[in-house]
Order: C-alpha cells, then sequence, then structure tokens
C-alpha cells in the first residue's frame, strides 16, 4: 500500500506532512465531531489527531505549510497543464501513469483536473514525480484544501 510523501511543494510554498493528524470522511452519515480541528463542505472532512479517529473512514494525510503552520489536506485531484499540440498524446500519458482526466477547464484547454484509476490520496501524490518526468507535461500540483484566513480590514 503506497504511503503519503513527507513533503509537497507548490512553487516555493512547502508543506510537511503531519503525522500527528489525519482527515476523514463525514459524508453525509457522520456529524462533525466538537474535536475537530477544522471541518470542510465539500467534500465533508474533519481534521482529527491521528489517534482519535475510531469510528470514521479515514480520508487522507493532513500537511502544514512549512512556514505559518497552515493546515493543508490533499483532496485526490492534481491540476495538470501539458504543452500546447499535444491532442491524444496527453490521455495515453494520463493512462501509463495510472490516471484519467475527471475534467478540462474551459478557461484553460492545455489544462485537466485529473485523478488516480490506482485508488486514493496517496497513489495520487505517489504518482506526481512520474507526471512531473514526462515530456509534454508543463506543470503538476495537487489539489489542496485550506482553511479560509481572514483579511486585515483596509481602513
Amino acid at each position: 500500500m503506497p504511503t503519503e510523501p513527507d513533503e509537497i511543494a507548490i512553487g516555493s510554498v512547502r508543506y510537511l506532512r503531519d503525522g500527528s493528524l489525519c482527515s476523514v470522511s463525514l459524508g453525509n452519515e457522520h456529524e462533525a465531531p466538537s474535536r475537530a480541528l477544522w471541518v470542510t463542505d465539500a467534500p465533508r472532512l474533519a481534521v482529527l489527531q491521528a489517534n482519535d479517529v475510531e469510528g470514521f473512514p479515514r480520508f487522507g494525510p493532513v500537511y502544514r505549510a512549512q512556514t505559518g503552520r497552515t493546515l493543508a489536506v490533499p483532496t485526490g485531484r492534481l491540476f495538470v497543464r501539458f504543452e500546447e499540440g499535444l491532442g491524444a498524446e496527453r490521455e495515453r500519458i494520463l493512462r501509463d501513469c495510472g490516471f484519467r482526466v475527471e475534467s478540462v477547464p474551459s478557461w484553460a484547454p492545455t489544462s485537466a483536473w485529473i485523478v488516480s484509476t490506482k485508488g486514493g490520496v496517496a497513489e495520487t501524490l505517489g504518482g506526481i514525480p512520474e507526471l512531473c518526468a514526462r515530456a509534454g507535461v508543463s506543470h503538476v500540483e495537487p489539489e489542496l484544501l485550506r482553511p479560509m484566513s481572514k483579511r486585515a480590514s483596509r481602513s
């Protein structure tokens, strides 16, 4: 069974895996527990202490920004940008790496949201290095859920 990487880099921001936490799926059948450190709405997930998840289906790992320590939960989706003119080659690259297209944004036709065909979050994150090494792939970034932060009011 694949394990989640200890670190995720998005541009210059590094996220380090926090092994003391994990995300659990709330679905429609679970209420958010009061002990949750953070709850998301879509998908319905809760971040709990890793030793306090009994009764909940595990969703995946929790990361913290290296600076600022902001929580981040990978969704299992990746945003991939391809070089211009690849056409059907895109599908072959994804298939060979164990991914499929979930959707293509209308505003970025050379990009796609993709998901693993091999499993969940660990498989998705584990497949990033292989995708990045492929000719024709110009950018790969995991989708991370993060708590909203309040902006300072302008006077």
